[in-house]
């Protein structure tokens, strides 16, 4: 079972505005190498911008897949899997902490937000969010927390306990 991952209105504002930023440090890169593109000047902003854009592009969440074992986190270059057995609760909406939160290793609003994050109450945890209207929180049996943003969240979170308890595991709704 498969749920899409589309970017919510924040989301593709600011990815609109990042790659106009992109295109902008091209065109200035372009001119300062006096229109050659051959020129150093050109190629070192350019392969930056180019491998940013690229991994960006490839880590960012395009799906969630709920397999026989695992759910699975849909990206271009790997994928991320979270053994239904290491799962203890599930929460739609979720409680996103709105407080000091750091990112750890993380792309933030370009494709969405994505990457391993910390803060005090929950510790190290993973995000995979193209929507930030549409959280919701898994919570792992030691205690850390991955938050996805399915499409439809409780139809996600229903969806999710349902085939970990199938696997055998001992999931339930978080309160």
């Amino acid at each position: 079972m498969t749920f899409a991952a589309a970017l919510g209105l924040k989301e593709k504002i600011l990815s609109g505005l990042v790659c106009a930023l992109i295109l902008f440090f091209l065109a200035v890169s372009y001119d300062a190498s006096g229109g050659e593109l051959g020129h150093p000047s050109f190629y070192g902003p350019t392969g930056l911008l180019v491998t940013i854009f690229t991994i960006a592009l490839g880590f960012r969440p395009i799906g969630y897949t709920l397999g026989s074992s695992a759910l699975e986190v849909e990206r271009p270059f790997t994928n991320w899997r979270l053994p239904y057995s290491e799962i203890r609760a599930v929460r739609a909406p979720a409680e996103y902490p709105t407080f000091f939160t750091i990112g750890v290793w993380r792309a933030e609003g370009f494709f969405g937000s994505y990457g391993l994050y910390w803060n005090r109450p929950w510790g190290l945890f993973r995000v995979f969010v193209t929507d930030s209207k549409r959280l919701v929180e898994i919570i792992r049996e030691d205690g850390s927390r991955v938050v996805v943003s399915p499409d439809d969240p409780r139809g996600f979170r229903d969806a999710l306990i349902a085939r970990a308890k199938l696997a055998g595991a001992a999931v339930a709704f978080a309160t």
